[in-house]
C-alpha cells in the first residue's frame, strides 16, 4: 500500500501485530489483517483489539481465502468491519481509501 501513499507497518503474525499496535498506538489509523496466521490468528487478534477500549474506533479489514458465510459471520462477530478475499486488491484499496477519508 506504500505505492498509493500509505505508510504500512508489517507484522509476521498476530502476536507481533498486537505488539506493534500497542507500540504505535498514536500513528496507526487502520488494521488490515490476515485471518490465517500463526501465534494469534486474525479472529483472535480482532477480538483482543475490540476488547481493549483504546481501539474502539480502529477500522479492521480482514483478508483471507476463507470465504464461507460461516467465516464471514465469525469475522463480523469478533468485530471485523469488512471482510475481503485476498485476491481482490482493487476492492481492498477502495475500502482503505474510504476509511481514511472518514478519519481525516
Amino acid at each position: 500500500m506504500t505505492e498509493v501513499g500509505y505508510e504500512v507497518i508489517e507484522s509476521e503474525d498476530g502476536m507481533d501485530a498486537w505488539n506493534k499496535l500497542e507500540e504505535n498506538i498514536d500513528v496507526i489509523s487502520m488494521l488490515v489483517t490476515d485471518i490465517e496466521m500463526p501465534n494469534m490468528n486474525g479472529f483472535e487478534l480482532t477480538q483482543r483489539i475490540r476488547s481493549d477500549g483504546r481501539f474502539d474506533k480502529l477500522p479492521i479489514i480482514a483478508l483471507t481465502t476463507l470465504a464461507s458465510a460461516e467465516d464471514v459471520a465469525k469475522g463480523k462477530s469478533v468485530g471485523v468491519d469488512e471482510y475481503h478475499i485476498k485476491l481482490d486488491k482493487e476492492r481492498l484499496m477502495v475500502s482503505v481509501h474510504d476509511y481514511m477519508k472518514k478519519l481525516y
